[in-house]
């Protein structure tokens, strides 16, 4: 899968996720993985949820945060902390 595939993949994926949860607050990469590996775009996780957080400072550096619409992001002085959030 390429990576414009599994951003857009990512977006329909997290949105389906926070649906079928019912889940209304912010919601962590970590609890998102086990999903995303179920539905085939990760094969598996590390460190709770890295290779999403990966490709999340990588849309970061394009700009291009926006393309995953459930995305909040808050920066902080070293870190970014991520976070899910559902759309009304």
């Amino acid at each position: 899968m390429t990576f414009e595939e599994r951003v857009k993949a990512l977006d329909r994926l997290i949105q389906e996720f926070l649906h079928k949860t019912n889940q209304n607050g912010m919601v962590k990469p970590k609890d998102v993985m086990p999903y995303l590996i179920e539905k085939g775009v990760y094969s598996s996780d590390n460190r709770n949820g890295n290779p999403l957080r990966r490709d999340l400072r990588r849309l970061k550096k394009m700009n291009r945060l926006g393309d995953i619409k459930v995305l909040a992001d808050v920066p902080k002085k070293k870190n970014t902390y991520w976070y899910f959030k559902k759309i009304s």
